[in-house]
């Protein structure tokens, strides 16, 4: 049998596994968007208890990219390769969960800026916050949104997607 195993993120993963009947571990260089066959033929044993290794971390079926949603930076396929389909969906599920990552990384920022300013100040109704990337002259920023903070019993200035977090409200708006 072979196990196939693709590596859908952006980054080289040197991927480790122990085989049930070595002594030794097996590192398997995968770099980004590609996918390798991990060692020879082997066992089916050898096949489960690599899958139970990485599975925990994050690893999944090839045949799960198309209907999952989140981030599986790797995923395996037995006795044939990832299909293009396969690897194509889960890169998309990726930037998706990385994205919204992102945003909500930002908007906990924000938050924890207004809650500082507030303590330090004795009050604080509303925030705005923007966050744009810095680009050489004419290019576009992949990253341009802003954020609204406000006190709870505050109405938002600002329309778009709200989430209450501690206390306060954020507002997410795209300013691209």
């Amino acid at each position: 049998m072979k196990l196939y195993v693709a590596n859908t993120s952006k980054q080289h993963h040197d991927f480790i596994c122990r085989l049930p009947e070595a002594t030794r571990t097996l590192t398997v260089r995968i770099p980004a968007g590609r996918q390798v066959q991990v060692g020879p033929d082997l066992s089916a044993g050898s096949i489960d208890a690599i899958i139970a290794q990485h599975s925990r971390y994050g690893m999944i079926d090839a045949r799960e990219a198309l209907k999952r949603h989140g981030y599986a930076g790797l995923c395996y396929s037995v006795d044939k390769p990832v299909s293009n389909t396969q690897f194509a969906a889960a890169y998309h599920a990726n930037e998706e969960a990385l994205q919204e990552q992102a945003e909500e990384n930002r908007e906990n920022a924000a938050a924890a800026i207004a809650q500082s300013i507030d303590e330090n100040t004795g009050g604080l109704a509303h925030l705005d916050v923007k966050v744009s990337e810095v680009t050489k002259p004419g290019e576009t920023p992949r990253v341009n949104s802003g954020i609204e903070v406000t006190r709870d019993g505050t109405a938002p200035r600002h329309g778009g997607k709200t989430r209450k977090s501690g206390g306060r409200r954020t507002t997410r708006k795209a300013t691209k």
